[in-house]
């Protein structure tokens, strides 16, 4: 088995909605690996860490 990625996060309720907040996201150095985190960070909305 192979490790794509390790990801870091927390799980909270913030009223009656549970959420996630996600600390860290560590790749692996491959072939056009930056094109995939811009997809990655696209669609979660432009979200990243150092941004909340």
């Amino acid at each position: 088995m192979s490790t794509g990625c390790s990801l870091a996060f927390n799980l909270a309720c913030e009223g009656s909605e549970r959420v996630a907040y996600i600390g860290g996201f560590q790749g692996r150095a491959e072939d056009n690996v930056l094109d995939r985190y811009r997809r990655f960070t696209k669609a979660s909305s432009g979200m990243r860490p150092r941004d909340s």
